[in-house]
């Protein structure tokens, strides 16, 4: 069985305004790379005094972790001072995947951007966004 694959080239991040009733999306620009989805759960203990091994169950919290975005940094962006402007409160975000019809959606608080420069590279900023809820797969229509 052949394996299906999709390329990055095309992928789209997109942050929310936050309006009511029709949220609008806006594209953060000069993403280069990007990160997360680090889903992870807790089991939860069920051994009793009788037990000779720990007895775990799941039902845990589900904790859809982070997500890290490396940018290419221009102060004069306007998309990125969006996200600087959302430090520290709960965004909605959307990454569109290239091809166009699958989409995932999170709301997630902004928790750090940190900019950074080395000689002879260009000027980057890497953004971390911490996942509330859950991380919503759909296919969309274009």
């Amino acid at each position: 069985m052949t394996a299906t694959t999709m390329n990055t080239k095309g992928t789209i991040i997109k942050i929310g305004d936050g309006a009511t009733p029709t949220e609008v999306f806006t594209t953060i620009g000069q993403i280069t790379d990007w990160d997360g989805f680090d889903e992870s759960a807790k089991s939860i203990d069920i051994t009793v005094i009788t037990d000779d091994y720990a007895m775990k169950a799941g039902g845990g919290v589900i904790d859809s972790g982070s997500v890290s975005l490396d940018i290419l940094y221009d102060p004069a962006n306007a998309t990125f001072t969006s996200v600087q402007a959302a430090l520290n409160t709960t965004v909605n975000f959307k990454i569109i995947l290239a091809n166009t019809t699958t989409q995932f959606a999170f709301a997630a608080v902004v928790t750090g951007i940190k900019k950074m420069a080395k000689k002879g590279d260009k000027l980057r900023a890497n953004v971390k966004l911490d996942i509330s809820g859950q991380i919503v797969k759909s296919t969309i229509t274009p």
